[in-house]
């Protein structure tokens, strides 16, 4: 929910979340199990979490065992946890019982783009949940059309012209044109 990149959320130490605002605070990521600093940014970046994802976090949380780097996320060893690994011996298991094709973590970051822009959420705004220095970004390459948004977008585009058209229709010639163009 939060379009954190893999390493990001890989890199959550358990002082990173403040339940009391509702956010995430993005201070590191996690390459290679090394800790390095944020993507692009000398400053800590903030996702903001949803009321729905505080309870399995803090679920997690009451589970969460310490650990030499204080990660919120890590092996049963205390290690880091590595993303490929984590991908190919959970997700994708997961995704095959589930019927669904083959994705990465990646793909996450991509629905929620494309969930934000399908729900009408401005640019600036999920360009910023995404930590994308470019708005562009957000929309060219990470958001995707959902479903029927598509032929959802032509219906109501075709529902305001047609309301519109009797005040510009008034002779035979203008309703022939109308019929041409809807063709």
């Amino acid at each position: 929910m939060t379009g954190m990149r893999a390493g990001e959320l890989l890199g959550l130490r358990l002082t990173d979340i403040d339940f009391e605002r509702r956010l995430i605070l993005v201070q590191r990521s996690l390459w290679h199990g090394k800790l390095q600093s944020v993507k692009k940014r000398d400053e800590c970046e903030s996702s903001s979490s949803s009321r729905r994802s505080g309870t399995p976090l803090e679920e997690h949380i009451r589970t969460w065992r310490p650990n030499p780097e204080e990660l919120l996320f890590a092996t049963r060893l205390g290690t880091p946890i590595d993303a490929s690994k984590l991908t190919q011996r959970r997700l994708q298991p997961l995704l095959k019982r589930l019927g669904i094709g083959r994705a990465g973590l990646h793909a996450f970051r991509h629905t929620c783009a494309s969930l934000l822009v399908e729900q009408g959420i401005s640019m600036r705004i999920a360009q910023q949940q995404l930590g994308h220095s470019d708005p562009r970004t957000t929309l060219a390459i990470y958001s995707h059309v959902i479903g029927d948004s598509h032929r959802q977008a032509v219906d109501k585009l075709s529902s305001v012209l047609d309301f519109c058209w009797p005040q510009l229709a008034t002779n035979d010639d203008e309703q022939k044109a109308k019929g041409q163009l809807i063709q």
